[in-house]
C-alpha cells in the first residue's frame, strides 16, 4: 500500500474498533440467561468460580463432561471482580472474541484482498445474523470461531511465504486452545480445511511447510496436559469414555440434535442472513477469477496486487469444508457453522469491492437474491399484526419494537428495489448491510428485553426458592439448568415419566417436582395427591411446579 493508506489505517482501526464496540456491548445484561444453553453454561462457570474446582467443570453437582473447560476458565475470570456469574459477565467471552475476529477479518481482508476488501469485511460480518447473536450470547461457538479463523488465516500465510515462525506458531497455538473451548473440533477443522486447500491446488507437499513434526505435539500438549491433570486427581473420570460419548457419539448418531443430511442447506442461508443469499454467486466469482473471459490480475488503486485465484479459492474451499463437515455429521444447530462465517464474509466483501471497480458484471444470481432481500425486509411489514396473533403480544414492551422493526423492514427493502432498478447493486449493498444492522440494533435492544419474562426461568425459579421448606426435595423432569441458575436450588434429575412417578410416589416428606404441561398430562391420573403451586409459559411447553405433600 501507499504510504498514505498506511498512515490512514491506524486511525481506520480505531474507527473500526469503536463502532464495533458500541454494536457489540451495549446492552449485553439487558435480558436473562435463555435455555438451553445460556444458564446451563453460566451455572457451570459459577460452580467453577464458587467451589474453587478449575480444573473439571461441574454442575449442579455432577461433573460436566459435554466441553472441556475453556470458555468457563473465561467467564469465570471475567466474573471475579463482582464474584458472581451475572448475564454481562457470561456474554463477555463472546463479544470480545466478536470483536477480535472482527479485527482479525479486516485486517487479513485488507492485507490479502485488496484496499477497501478489510472494511467491507468487517460490515458484512457485523450485520450477519447469527455472528450478531453469538456475540451478544453466552455461547462458546464465538471464541472456537476466532482461534479457527485465527489458525486458518496463520496457516494460510505460512504456505504462501508471507509469514515466518510467528504465523507457524499462532497456527499450532490457536488450534490448540480450540480443543480446549470445543475439542478436537479446534484442530480438526484447520487441518482438514488446508489439506484439501492443498490437494485441490495439487501441492500436497506446502503441508510440510506447516512442519507438524513439532507443531502437531504443540497443538496436542494444552489438552492433553489439562487430561492428564484430571485424570490424576480425578480417578472417576475417563477421558476416553468421555470423547467417545460426546465426540464420536454425536458425529456418528447424533446425541440430541440429530439432523438430516440436507439440514444445513436451508439453516446456512437463515443463519448467514441477510447475506447467505449473495454467498454462492461471491463464491463462483471466486472461483472462476483468473480465467481468460474474466479481469486479469492488476493493481487496485492504494498501488498493491489484487490477488488471484489461489487466495479467493482457499476462502470458498474454508466455506465449503466446514459445511461438508457438518452436514456428514449427525448431530447438527445452525450456530455448529460459525466457524465459516468469516470465509463467507471475506468473499462477499471481495466480490463487493470488484463489483464496485467493475472487474465483474453482476449477474442474474447477485440481482435475484438482493431482490429476494428486499423482499423479506418488506415482509417485516406484516411482523407486529403477527405477533398481535400470538401468546407473545402479552409481553410488556412489545409492540414498539415490533413497529419499528416492520417500519426499517420496509423502508429499507423499498430503498434497496429502488437501487436495483437503477442499476446501482453497490449502493444497495450497502443499503442491505445499514438496514440489516438497524433490524439487529432494534432486536437486540427491543425485542430481546421485551420478550424476556416470556423466555427467561427467572420467574418460576424464584417462586420455588420462596416455597421451599427445611427438609423438602426438589426434582425435575427434563432436568433445565436455567432453574437451577436463578432459584440456586440443587434439584434431582429425572430422565422418565416413570422416573417422576417413582420419585414423587416414595415414601417420605414434602417433595415438588418441575414438569412440562405436556408431560404433566401424561402423569396426572398416577400422582392423585400433586397439586399446582406455579407455573410460568403456556401451550404444551408450560412447566409446572407442583407441589406433593409429607
Amino acid at each position: 500500500m501507499t504510504s498514505g493508506s498506511g498512515s490512514r489505517r491506524p486511525v481506520a482501526w480505531v474507527i473500526l474498533a469503536v463502532t464495533a464496540a458500541l454494536v457489540l456491548f451495549p446492552g449485553l445484561g439487558n435480558h436473562d440467561l435463555w435455555a438451553p444453553d445460556e444458564p446451563r453454561y453460566g451455572q457451570v462457570s459459577r460452580e467453577m468460580l464458587a467451589g474453587g474446582d478449575w480444573l473439571l467443570p461441574h454442575v449442579n453437582g455432577r461433573i460436566y463432561t459435554d466441553k472441556p473447560p475453556g470458555w468457563f476458565w473465561c467467564t469465570a475470570v471475567l466474573s471475579l471482580p463482582g464474584g458472581d456469574v451475572t448475564p454481562l459477565t457470561a456474554r463477555l467471552p463472546s463479544a470480545l472474541a466478536a470483536l477480535a475476529l472482527l479485527l482479525l477479518v479486516a485486517s487479513w481482508g485488507e492485507r490479502r484482498l485488496g484496499t477497501g476488501s478489510g472494511t467491507r469485511a468487517a460490515v458484512v460480518l457485523a450485520s450477519t445474523f447469527l455472528f450478531f447473536d453469538l456475540g451478544r450470547s453466552a455461547h462458546l461457538d464465538m471464541l472456537l470461531a476466532l482461534l479457527v479463523s485465527m489458525s486458518l488465516l496463520a496457516g494460510s500465510d505460512v504456505m504462501a511465504g508471507r509469514t515466518g515462525r510467528g504465523g507457524l506458531l499462532l497456527f499450532w497455538l490457536a488450534a490448540s486452545l480450540g480443543t480446549l473451548v470445543k475439542g478436537p473440533l479446534g484442530l480438526l477443522l484447520p487441518l482438514l480445511v488446508l489439506t484439501v486447500d492443498r490437494l485441490v491446488a495439487r501441492r500436497p507437499r506446502d503441508l510440510l511447510l506447516l512442519k507438524p513434526w513439532w507443531g502437531f505435539p504443540l497443538a496436542v500438549s494444552l489438552p492433553l496436559a489439562w487430561l492428564l491433570a484430571v485424570s490424576a486427581t480425578r480417578p472417576g473420570y475417563d477421558p476416553l469414555s468421555v470423547i467417545n460419548h460426546h465426540v464420536l457419539s454425536r458425529f456418528g448418531s447424533g446425541l440430541h440434535h440429530a439432523r438430516p443430511f440436507w439440514y444445513f442447506g436451508v439453516h446456512f442461508f437463515a443463519e448467514l442472513m441477510p447475506w447467505g443469499l449473495l454467498v454462492p454467486a461471491a463464491a463462483w466469482a471466486a472461483w472462476r477469477f483468473g480465467d481468460p473471459c474474466r479481469t486479469a490480475e492488476r493493481e487496485d488503486e492504494a498501488g498493491a496486487p489484487v490477488p488471484g485465484r489461489a487466495r479467493r479459492r482457499f476462502l470458498v474451499i474454508w466455506v465449503v469444508v466446514i459445511l461438508v463437515f457438518f452436514s456428514v455429521s449427525k448431530e447438527k444447530r445452525g450456530l455448529y457453522i460459525m466457524p465459516l462465517v468469516p470465509a463467507a464474509a471475506l468473499l462477499v466483501a471481495d466480490f463487493w469491492r470488484r463489483l464496485q471497480a467493475g472487474d465483474l458484471r453482476p449477474g442474474g444470481l447477485v440481482k435475484g437474491g438482493l431482490g429476494v432481500i428486499a423482499a423479506c425486509f418488506l415482509v417485516l411489514g406484516a411482523l407486529p399484526s403477527a405477533l398481535a396473533r400470538r401468546s407473545m403480544v402479552g409481553a410488556p414492551g412489545l409492540e414498539m419494537p415490533s413497529l419499528v422493526l416492520a417500519g426499517l423492514g420496509v423502508a429499507g427493502g423499498c430503498a434497496i428495489l429502488v437501487s436495483l432498478l437503477r442499476r446501482r447493486l453497490p449502493a444497495a449493498l450497502s443499503l442491505v448491510a445499514a438496514t440489516f444492522m438497524a433490524l439487529l440494533l432494534v432486536y437486540a435492544h427491543g425485542l430481546q428485553p421485551a420478550v424476556d419474562t416470556i423466555r427467561s426461568a427467572r420467574e418460576l425459579s424464584q417462586e420455588l426458592a420462596r416455597n421451599l421448606q427445611p427438609g423438602d426435595v426438589v426434582a425435575m423432569l427434563e432436568w433445565r439448568a436455567a432453574y437451577l441458575y436463578y432459584s440456586g436450588v440443587r434439584m434431582e434429575e429425572l430422565g422418565s415419566d416413570e422416573a417422576a412417578v417413582a420419585w414423587m410416589t416414595a415414601p417420605g416428606g414434602r417433595r415438588l417436582l418441575l414438569i412440562r404441561e405436556e408431560a404433566w398430562r401424561r402423569v396426572r391420573p398416577r400422582l392423585g395427591a400433586a397439586r399446582e403451586l406455579a407455573s410460568h409459559g403456556t401451550g404444551p411447553r408450560r412447566v409446572i411446579l407442583l407441589e406433593r405433600p409429607g
